[in-house]
Formats: structure tokens, sequence, C-alpha cells
């Protein structure tokens, strides 16, 4: 027996992804056919979840826009190691499963391109240090990914811009240009910054693998006797020059 989770369904509408938990303490993530209301396992693993803090959609399994593969963001059950998490990418039309990233650091957020070929991703590579375990010593980055070679096509550090936003998990948002050249993301998310600080919106250059700022809000502290102010910000392209 298994208790469903979330479901998500594919672009075309033709198939249901979903993890059910198991009674061994597993989870099954499932397909279930539209059309002939087959349910296939596709692996039994642990996806990433959803974080108390999430900020926007939880990515932990994410469809490719032509519906034939899927990207699964997972835990890592090593012991020692339980943070970390790796990238497999399903293929539908053989049914394998792959794994892309294999760097034991934390991959958080994942996008995919308008043509189904890559994916980006934050990283966060962090290591506790031997001489202070309660000092953490974190590099971050954000890596394009052709989902045929675990080798990253592109590798930008990200580690001054979340440093100054606040820490941890602060890069979020991730959208793709309709031309598959840019990539827009937020800086300055709810797991990392204090809510009051302002969210900046930059943009990764996939033909220069360079990073700009195109938004430079102003923060200020409000005070508010009923509560925090909370302001949630969302982005959408409208062609491949305009977001």
């Amino acid at each position: 027996p298994a208790l469903p989770d979330r479901s998500i369904p594919s672009p075309d509408g033709q198939w249901i992804l979903f993890n059910a938990g198991n009674t061994d303490n597993t989870v099954g993530v499932k397909l279930f056919n539209v059309n002939t209301g087959v349910i296939t396992e596709i692996t039994r693993m642990t996806l990433l979840g959803k974080d108390p803090l999430m900020f926007g959609p939880v990515q932990d399994a994410v469809w490719s826009p032509n519906s034939q593969f899927i990207a699964l963001n997972t835990r890592n059950a090593a012991p020692g190691d339980e943070l970390s998490t790796d990238i497999f990418i399903y293929r539908l039309s053989d049914n394998t499963l792959s794994r892309l990233t294999m760097d034991n650091a934390r991959n958080y957020r994942v996008a995919w391109s308008p043509d189904s070929s890559r994916i980006v991703t934050t990283i966060d590579d962090c290591v506790v240090l031997s001489f202070n375990p309660m000092s953490i010593n974190c590099n971050y980055r954000m890596e394009v990914f052709y989902i045929t070679n675990s080798t990253p096509i592109i590798s930008v550090d990200t580690t001054d811009l979340v440093n100054l936003s606040g820490g941890l998990n602060s890069v979020c948002l991730l959208e793709w240009s309709p031309d598959g050249r840019y990539v827009s993301f937020f800086v300055g998310c709810l797991e990392g910054g204090s809510p009051y600080d302002a969210s900046e919106i930059w943009i990764l250059d996939t033909n220069t693998a360079s990073l700009r700022q195109i938004t430079n809000f102003t923060a200020e502290f409000v005070f508010n006797p009923t509560g925090p102010i909370y302001a949630i910000y969302d982005t959408a392209w409208y062609d491949t020059q305009t977001l």
C-alpha cells in the first residue's frame, strides 16, 4: 500500500507524475498514463520536497516542455551526506533514468530550456570547517547542462550575490527566455534573506556566461503593528527581449 502525494501533469496532458510513500519507508516516483490508466513506477527515491519557506513552486520534479523528459531533484540518503541533492533525468521514450549531477552538492532549483535540451540549476556547495564544526564555508553557482552530458556547459559563480542577499537558497524562480538564450532569476528569496530585504532580478546570458542585474529596488523597514509585510514577486517573458 502507498499514500499518493502531490501530482504533476505533463504539459501535453497525457501523463501525471506523482510520488507515493510506501510502508517500507521508501518513496515511489510513478507515472500515470491518462489514456490507458496504467501506472508505472519510475524509481524509488526521496524527492527534495517542499521546504517550509520555499519561495515559488516546488522544484523536485519538473517536466520538460515537450513532455518527453522529467528532471527529478532527489535527496542523497548516504550517511553523513543527507543534505546533498542530485538531479536525475527520466526519458519517457525508452523508460530510462540517468544521473545528471554528481558533485555531492545541493542542486535546488531546476528549469528547462524551451527546446527541452538543457536545464539550468542552482547549486549550494557547503563544507563544515574541520577546525570549527559550527562554521560552514559555502560556495554558490549556477550551471547549465545538456541533459545528455553530466559536464556543465556553463558554470557561473554566484557566491557574492548569495552572500549579499542573505545566504542559503536565496536564488529562485528561474525562467528561460523564449529563444533559450537568457535565464532570469531572483536573488533574495525567503529561505535566505530577511522578508524586509528587496528581491532583485538578474539575468544569465547563456551565450556569454555573464550575469546582469536588471532591477534595483530599495529595501526599507516598515513598522507594521499587525505583523511583517511580505512582498511576493513573479516574472514572465513577453518575448525574447522583454521580461
